[in-house]
């Protein structure tokens, strides 16, 4: 997929201009936007540590870290 973020800054500017003139104020939806993810993330750390502690700390310290990246394997 190629990185568009740095092109065509102008149209860009000129839709964002035609939203906010259309009434929709872009700050307040990059707030809810914002708000929103936060409040994923903490549901999702939340339950990350729920997990943790149902799996209880002996079994957690057993787990070793692979050489290969992205392997996780428990201890021989």
């Amino acid at each position: 997929m190629a990185q568009t973020i740095d092109q065509d800054i102008e149209g860009a500017a000129t839709v964002l201009g035609s939203l906010e003139d259309a009434g929709l104020d872009m700050g307040r939806v990059g707030r809810k936007l914002e708000d929103q993810h936060v409040a994923n993330a903490a549901r999702a750390y939340k339950a990350a540590i729920a997990a943790v502690g149902t799996k209880g700390r002996s079994e957690l310290c057993s787990l070793r870290v692979s050489r290969t990246p992205g392997a996780l394997l428990g201890s021989t």
